[in-house]
């Protein structure tokens, strides 16, 4: 008989939320954030605590809270409309598509 050791699989690390913040212009009055899930899930919270960062840096960096808006596709519907209803900040928008 041989003696097979069979290694565990390695955990996949997760990925962090991705974003992309449009920033107000002359012809743009509100930030966008539009989040973008990674492949590998990440837990609903953490993802809502990421976009809470942002959204407090936006506002840090003197963008007030009224020209935010917080979208999303697909999960990242999700975790838009999770950071809406827990938000400190009254958001120019939530947009979930």
């Amino acid at each position: 008989m041989f003696s097979q050791s069979r290694a565990k699989p390695k955990k996949k690390e997760l990925e962090p939320l991705k974003s992309v913040i449009i920033q107000p212009t002359a012809n743009h009055s509100a930030s966008v954030i539009f989040l973008h899930a990674p492949e590998i899930p990440v837990s609903l919270l953490k993802s809502v605590d990421q976009i809470k960062k942002i959204v407090q840096s936006e506002i840090n960096s003197g963008i007030s809270a009224e020209k935010i808006m917080v979208v999303g596709h697909s999960q990242g519907a999700s975790v838009a409309l999770a950071v809406g209803l827990t938000s400190d900040y009254r958001l120019a928008g939530i947009i979930g598509l």
